[in-house]
């Protein structure tokens, strides 16, 4: 009944976190970045992507107030001719990261199984050692009894012939041993029910077991290792400006990366925080709230405000 322990290595989507690359290629400044507010419109957005236009203009909304909230100035704006475009363009690395979202959930719901599974099991088996002791106790009191009648019986015998009373008092004694082994035998009969049961549900925890411990072998060889990859670029050509994102595991990383194209946008390059949205590897910044840090503050005051 011991459930196998195996470390479960961080989901791909965090790694990615730690790990990701977030750099602008082809360029990276714009023409002038200080001409502000810079301007943006919603391009492609892959179908295979989980969002619509929606819920991705929404997430730029935040975006934006992640610049301008510190900044007390208005630096973002969506406009349907705006000079940036947004495209999410959907890369092999996305593919890996919704495998391995779909494998994690695989896992969550198995082990969800097996929690329940092991709660019905000490269930079953807490009655079965309640009832076992019942009948233990039954066992032991129509040992007793029969101890009793015997001698009784044999005293009875011994001493002389049976008087009516004595024959009612092993009568009555009698009657006591049958009543009691009445109910040891439909003791007996719940007792042997609740062990086929304790031995099924023992079978059905351990089955879910294995299943749940092949599951994770499985994402552990297919999602353990580690993999570094751009998760969006800024770029700026003849073509004009565009924000490619190729990969995001939630909301949260998609507002965090799209904050930080926004700043090659605007100018800015990679700084040394690791707190920093521009800094170059998504490692410690706050995802639930990213904020501007003092330098990114500095920096883009000194050259735009």
């Amino acid at each position: 009944m011991n459930k196998q322990f195996i470390a479960i290595i961080f989901p791909l989507f965090i790694i990615v976190g730690l790990l990701g690359y977030l750099k602008s290629s082809e360029s990276t400044s714009p023409k002038d970045p200080c001409k502000l507010p810079r301007t943006y419109q919603l391009g492609d957005i892959d179908k295979r992507f989980d969002i619509n236009r929606q819920k991705l203009s929404n997430v730029l909304t935040s975006v934006e107030d992640i610049w301008e909230n510190s900044l007390n100035h208005e630096i973002l704006r969506y406009d349907p001719d705006g000079e940036i475009k947004i495209h999410l363009v959907y890369s092999d690395q996305q593919e890996l990261i919704d495998a391995e979202q779909r494998a994690s959930k695989q896992i969550a719901t198995k082990r969800a199984q097996s929690n329940e599974a092991e709660k019905k099991y000490k269930r079953i088996r807490d009655e079965f050692d309640q009832k076992h002791n019942e009948l233990q106790k039954i066992i032991n009191r129509h040992k007793e009894l029969i101890e009793v009648y015997n001698k009784k019986g044999k005293q009875f015998t011994e001493d002389s012939k049976l008087t009516e009373e004595e024959k009612k008092e092993l009568k009555k004694r009698q009657q006591q041993i049958e009543q009691v082994e009445s109910e040891r035998d439909s003791l007996l009969e719940a007792v042997q029910e609740l062990q086929r049961r304790v031995n099924n549900q023992s079978d059905r925890v351990n089955q879910i077991i294995d299943q749940e411990n092949r599951l994770i072998e499985q994402y552990n060889q297919q999602f353990s290792g580690k993999r570094k990859f751009d998760q969006g670029h800024y770029i700026r050509n003849k073509d004009g400006e565009r924000i490619n994102i190729y990969q995001f595991s939630s909301k949260n990383e998609l507002k965090v990366v799209l904050a930080h194209e926004f700043g090659h946008a605007l100018g800015l390059n990679h700084g040394d925080n690791p707190e920093s949205i521009m800094y170059h590897l998504m490692n410690k910044q706050n995802w639930e709230d990213p904020t501007l840090t003092e330098e990114e503050l500095m920096e883009f005051r000194s050259r735009c405000l």
